[in-house]
């Protein structure tokens, strides 16, 4: 068969023990559902919600825009493989259709707003990994016999195995099927809508609240439907297309009652700030990335993103580099072949911890000078290559042979 014009051929249909076609039907299993309240939450219309919007971005972009290298162990250290065959594949392009970046922002963003994200590893004849292609969360379904998990996709015959596709979970109880944070957070996203929703028919409305129109006596329908028709003239001028505000010239007799609350007294406005820290709650991210600045301090930004990185994007980092350890490595080499992000970038305007430390590791011999300007971006310096400690910034041979020492004195004398 053939998956977006690839051949699959090497995976069998298995005896099924148990399946779920779709998240829906995972989430019934265990009771879950799937709104709050006949609120319609569903991933694209939660991204319509500002912060979720921005919660959902700064991931995935923040992810897709660390450099992922293969690294090898050569001695006794890992560093990065320019000429592994896996190189262009996760650092440049995964696929013609698409760059590097692009791919990760996709797979993340799927993972966070469906729950799974989904890419088929076509290979070559002898197994190496050639391509990495998206795939619809809607269209796959997982099948498991044991401990045996295969992918089917909707319209296409027979399964793809487990070790030809990697598979990100978000958060998950049985292992192999993630739930959506959409799902979870239906209630609080339901609440935030209705603000935005609130806002919306409040301004659209020239700031004017709803209420009602007495007058005295009798009065028939024909007239009551001329005097709404010259209330709503005068009171909403967004449908005529003129400026916000109005007159409206009452008969003798008549009063207004107002029927719903003022911003003021709904709290319109702190319940939509109160909003934004739900939804990075929700999302596991500082209100700070979702630019609430309120109570955040100007000097302790560069600290938000070593919290930003620690918090929210290392438990990513990990999942990531894990499945691609079990997916996209042969198991004869995965003691020596390693797939990393860069973290670097991430902290890259914390220059003054960053300083601080590369002077300490550079000074405790852990680190030599050409090797801390690597990371900054410099190069390489004559004898740059030696280990140096603190104690005068002597050579280390020196400090460990005393003899050198005072051969050296000799010659001074």
């Amino acid at each position: 068969m053939k998956i977006l014009g690839y051949e699959i051929s090497r995976s069998q249909p298995i005896p099924i023990t148990e399946e779920r076609a779709s998240i829906q039907d995972y989430l019934s299993y265990f009771g879950i559902p799937l709104s709050t309240n006949g609120s319609n939450v569903t991933y694209d219309t939660s991204l319509t919600i500002s912060a979720v919007y921005r919660a959902v971005n700064v991931i995935s972009d923040s992810i897709a825009s660390l450099p992922l290298e293969p690294y090898k162990l050569i001695d006794d250290r890992f560093v990065v493989d320019v000429t592994s065959k896996h190189y262009n594949l996760l650092n440049v392009e995964p696929n013609p259709l698409y760059s590097k970046f692009n791919f990760w922002r996709a797979l993340v963003s799927n993972v966070i707003l469906q729950g799974n994200g989904y890419a088929y590893i076509e290979r070559a004849n002898n197994g190496d990994p050639i391509k990495l292609t998206l795939m619809d969360p809607d269209a796959i379904t997982i099948y498991v016999s044991k401990d045996v998990v295969k992918y089917k996709v909707s319209g296409a015959e027979g399964f793809i195995a487990a070790c030809d596709m990697i598979h990100l979970l978000n958060y998950t109880k049985n292992g192999y099927s993630g739930i959506s944070t959409i799902e979870y957070g239906s209630r609080v996203l339901g609440i935030a809508q209705a603000a935005d929703k609130t806002a919306k028919g409040f301004f659209e409305n020239g700031g004017n609240m709803s209420g009602i129109v007495q007058v005295e006596g009798r009065i028939t329908p024909e007239k009551a439907a001329l005097m709404k028709a010259a209330w709503n003239t005068a009171f909403s001028p967004y449908r005529d297309g003129t400026t916000p505000g109005g007159i409206a010239v009452m008969e003798a007799g008549t009063t207004y009652t107002p029927i719903s609350m003022d911003p003021a007294s709904a709290q319109l406005l702190e319940s939509r700030k109160w909003n934004v820290t739900e939804v990075a709650r929700l999302f596991g991210v500082s209100p700070a990335k979702l630019f609430s600045l309120e109570n955040l301090a100007y000097n302790s930004l560069e600290h938000n993103n070593i919290d930003f990185l620690q918090t929210t994007l290392r438990p990513w980092l990990e999942k990531i580099e894990n499945e691609l350890a079990r997916k996209l490595f042969r198991p004869s080499v995965r003691s020596t072949e390693v797939a990393k992000f860069n973290e670097d970038g991430i902290l890259r305007a914390d220059l003054e911890t960053k300083a601080a430390y590369l002077s300490k590791v550079i000074d405790a011999g852990l680190m030599t000078l050409n090797e801390g300007r690597k990371q900054l971006g410099l190069p390489s310096m004559k004898n740059g290559d030696v280990i140096i400690v603190k104690s005068g910034n002597q050579p280390l041979d020196k400090l460990l042979n005393p003899n050198v020492q005072k051969d050296v004195r000799k010659k001074e004398k």
